[in-house]
Parts: C-alpha cells; structure tokens; sequence
C-alpha cells in the first residue's frame, strides 16, 4: 500500500534563484562557524537559540501584561499607565494567556534548534535527569537570563507607563507560602516538559502545546498570590530594570528551584515503575516508536520518515485507519479504528458528534483528517500542525496592538 506523497506547497526551484546562488549572509555565516568544532558549533546554535527565543517569548509575555494593565486604567493614550492597584479577574486571565500563547509560538519556533527552554530551572531540570549535559546547562541558562532581561528592557522603553511586571507577593501570603507555591506551580510545569518534550513519543513534536497550556494554569493560580514566576530571570529582569528589590526576591529563586526536584524525583519515580509497559506503549503496533540518538538538545532532531516519525494517512478506502485522540496535554497518539466501511470519509463524519468535536481538544485531530481529505490527502500532520501555533501567534500580536 502506497504511502500518499506531500504535495508541495510553494512550487519554488532553489537551484535557480537568485539567492541560491549568490547569497552573502549564507557564504559569510559558514566562513564564521564552520571553522568551529562539531561540538562548539553545537552550543553555539544552542545559545543563539535560546537567546533569541528567550527575547520573543518574554518580550510578548511582559508586553501583554503591560497592554492588559493599561487598558484597564482610566487614563489612556498619552497618559496611559501600566500600573494598577489591583488586578481584576480579566486582567488576571489576560496575563496568563500572554504568558500561555507566547510559550506555545516561540516553543513551536525554536524547539528544534535549541529545545526551547527559555527558563533556567527548566535547563537544570533537564541537566538532572541527563537530557543535556551540564556544560550546555549553563551556557544556556546564561542566555537565558541575558535574553529575559533584554526583552525587559525592550519593553520598558517601547511602552509607556513604565514596566511593571515585577513579582509580588499578594493576598497578605508569607514568604514561606509563596515558596512553596512557587515550588508546585514550577514542579508541575517542569515536569510537564520532562514528559513532553525529553520523554520520546509519537507526539513530541506537538509538546510546545501542552507545555504552553501548562505555563496557562499555572499563571491562572500563580499571578495573584506571587505574581506567578516559575522562572527566575523572569522575576530577576524587572527587578534589575527597575532597580528595585523586594526583601523576599530569594523565593523566586528557592521556589522554582524547589519545584525543579520535585518535578525530578517525580519523573525519576515514573521511569523506575516503568510507566511504559504499564499503558502498553511496548506492545501497541499503533504507536510507532521514533529510535533517536541521545542529544544535548531537547527535543532531539525531528527524523521525518514515512514509517516512523509522522503519521501519514494511507489510502483513502481501507477499513482500519488512524483516528486522532488528543490526550490533556495535547500530544495525540493514534489508536487504530475499524470502521468497516468502503467510504471513510463519511463514515469518519457521521461518527462525530459535532458539539463535543468543537468544544475538545480532540477536534484538532480530526480537523486534521478532514482538512487532509481536502487537500488531496498531503501528509495529514505537516499540512496541519502549523495551524496551530500560526492562529495563536496571530492571537498573540492582535492582542497587543488593537
């Protein structure tokens, strides 16, 4: 049985362009780095990476929060201010969604080029269970810092107002509260890049969602009693910005911390119990493995097969096919369905219940197939998944600007 083929989507001839011919930046780029080490130009693909993704990620986190105070003020336009009294519900969730969309685009954009870590604790957590080793920990966790406090100053001098989008205590909470919420928020985020992204599965490269949605809810319980950190050049930057710190900033640093161990000993547990052959993920033919070399970078290099790495929907009359579950943390694995029909299409169709298919998760998959289906059956997951992080990043820049 032939495999569909993806049709391409621009009909471009590399060979006779301009650019593929003459191109200066590609020509100057490899007299820089090709003279580098393997293992040098590893790392400094990895710190470019992580720097420029920290810079866009944090720039669009802080800006939301920034546009979401100031349209709360009375006082806009000219005058307006980015600082209030207290937060309201909406503002709440506006900072949260900032926080949440702006992981899932950039994590989408740079996961595989640098893993998309964009936070420090998350690079120790990755250094501790082994995913990266711990000299590329600590350049990434350099650039880390370095591109949250850039983007914190990019955002203080393009928006008016002043920046203030310091973490703070709230709700009359000690110190010692807020560690220990720091530490949980922290432990579940982390631990949900651990299963996600370090752990190998057939919907690793669909982690940026789940990851983004994590960082969602724990802003949703975190920016009101601490400000929701869970990173700590991310409470670092404002500080330095404005230079001002609050008596208690240490909590931004030993709660995350914290929360990084408890997401490792957790994962640790999880591993030793075999958590594999428990769900049958061993056995199941319907979730092909991906065998992949270790690497310093999470997630490892996308290995686009036909057979192995992505789902491609077969001919269009068989009567078992892959149907597309969403799991909650949005990686979706394929479970075979025998529909005994001649036509899929419309047997696929009058098995959906229409309300629950558009208010769960599980309609992106199945989106997926019918739109596959249009599209004279391309390869179903690489003419989808980028929908995805393209409409939140639309979402994302509408929010800011209108």
């Amino acid at each position: 049985m032939d495999l569909l083929e993806r049709v391409p989507t621009m009909n471009i001839n590399r060979h006779s362009t301009v650019l593929s011919k003459a191109d200066p930046l590609k020509h100057a780029f490899r007299d820089i780095f090709g003279s580098l080490p393997e293992g040098a130009r590893g790392h400094v693909v990895a710190v470019i990476g992580e720097l420029i993704g920290t810079i866009f990620f944090i720039f669009f986190a802080f800006a939301g929060g920034e546009a979401g105070a100031a349209s709360t003020n009375k006082k806009e336009g000219a005058g307006a201010s980015t600082g209030t009294d207290s937060k309201s519900p909406q503002l709440l969730l506006y900072i949260a969604v900032s926080a949440g969309f702006s992981l899932v685009v950039f994590a989408s954009t740079f996961f595989r080029i640098s893993g998309a870590l964009f936070n420090p604790v998350v690079s120790l957590g990755m250094a501790l269970i082994g995913a990266i080793t711990w000299a590329r920990c600590a350049l990434l966790s350099v650039a880390q810092i370095v591109g949250t406090i850039a983007a914190a100053y990019m955002v203080e001098a393009l928006f008016d107002g002043g920046l203030h989008v310091a973490t703070e205590l709230g709700g009359g909470i000690s110190p010692a509260q807020g560690v220990v919420i720091e530490m949980l928020l922290t432990s579940q985020l982390v631990f949900t890049i651990f299963m996600l992204a370090a752990e190998k599965h057939t919907g690793t490269y669909l982690a940026p969602i789940g990851i983004g949605l994590s960082l969602f809810i724990g802003e949703l319980v975190g920016v009101f009693w601490t400000g929701g950190s869970l990173n700590p050049a991310r409470s670092l930057a404002p500080c330095i910005v404005n230079r001002s710190f609050t008596s208690y900033h240490w909590i931004y640093w030993v709660g995350p911390i914290a929360g990084t161990v408890l997401a490792v000993l957790l994962y640790k547990l999880v591993k030793a119990l075999e958590y594999e052959a428990v769900n049958g993920e061993h056995h199941d033919p319907a979730l092909p493995r991906i065998n992949r070399k270790a690497s310093s970078v999470i997630p490892l290099a996308s290995i686009h097969t036909p057979d192995t790495a992505s789902i491609t929907l077969v001919s269009a009359k068989v009567s078992d096919i892959y149907t597309f579950h969403s799991l909650t943390a949005g990686a979706f694995a394929a479970l075979p369905k025998s529909l005994g029909k001649s036509n899929v299409e419309w047997a696929l169709l009058k098995k959906i219940d229409w309300i629950g298919v558009l208010l769960s998760p599980s309609s992106l998959g199945l989106m997926s197939y019918v739109m596959a289906i249009a599209g004279k059956n391309r390869d179903t997951w690489t003419y989808a998944s980028p929908i995805v992080p393209a409409s939140l990043s639309a979402i994302l820049g509408a929010m800011f600007f209108f």
